[in-house]
């Protein structure tokens, strides 16, 4: 799992280079008088797992932003299953249904903004909000399951940097690396118990409360 987040920065980066390049080729604009707001979609990676979300940035000067963001992040990962045919367990990934999603208010600085071109932001961001988490029961049918989801609430806490680039006069491409502080007062994400031929009482999943980790973010947006 680290080797593949440690992959997925290493391309990160290379494309951050690669548009930084870019950038840097492009006409500087004025950023004294700019007064923006920003709207998109964002795909997200996690520790945890993976999902797709949108943000809207309101600019309150050339160097300070409000945001809004919020995203629907699936929990991925596998558990081991007993098969009393063989008497052997096997790796399940289809099993964890968990789906967290958070609504996040914060705060967006731009390094550096008037120093280098206005195509270019380096950021720092620090947000926080809610979080909702949808739980349906490890059970194969779908009406079930939704009848019996369960429904937990708790905060988050995202605190990161990344980078802004503007193409044109309207587009524009955002990189984000950070943290993330997403922990539940009750356990999430049980698996179903049984018992083995032995009469064996297992526990293939016990379940999570800390769902925190890093994260990484590529947005795709508009000016406007």
């Amino acid at each position: 799992m680290m080797k593949t987040k440690k992959i997925n920065l290493m391309y990160m980066v290379l494309l951050a280079m690669c548009f930084a390049g870019l950038a840097n080729a492009q006409t500087k604009y004025a950023t004294k008088e700019i007064r923006h707001r920003f709207a998109g979609l964002t795909l997200i990676t996690t520790d945890r797992g993976s999902g797709v979300g949108g943000f809207y940035e309101w600019s309150i000067n050339t160097s300070n932003r409000i945001t809004i963001q919020s995203n629907l992040l699936v929990i991925k990962g596998s558990y081991p299953i007993y098969d009393s045919w063989t008497g052997t367990y096997y790796e399940r990934t289809d099993k964890r249904r968990l789906t967290l999603m958070p609504v996040l208010v914060g705060y967006k600085r731009i390094l550096f903004a008037d120093q280098i071109a206005n195509n270019f932001r380096p950021f720092i961001d620090f947000s926080a909000g809610p979080v909702v988490a949808f739980d349906p029961p490890n059970i194969s049918d779908f009406v079930d399951r939704m009848k019996q989801i369960d429904v937990a609430y708790t905060g988050a806490l995202r605190v990161g940097a990344g980078v802004d680039f503007t193409y044109g006069p309207a587009a524009i491409v955002s990189f984000y690396f950070g943290y993330e502080m997403i922990r539940f007062s009750k356990t999430l994400d049980k698996a179903e118990t049984y018992y083995d031929e032995n009469n064996q009482l297992v526990v293939p999943y016990p379940g999570m409360k800390n769902y925190s980790g890093l994260i990484i973010k590529i947005g795709l947006g508009k000016k406007y």
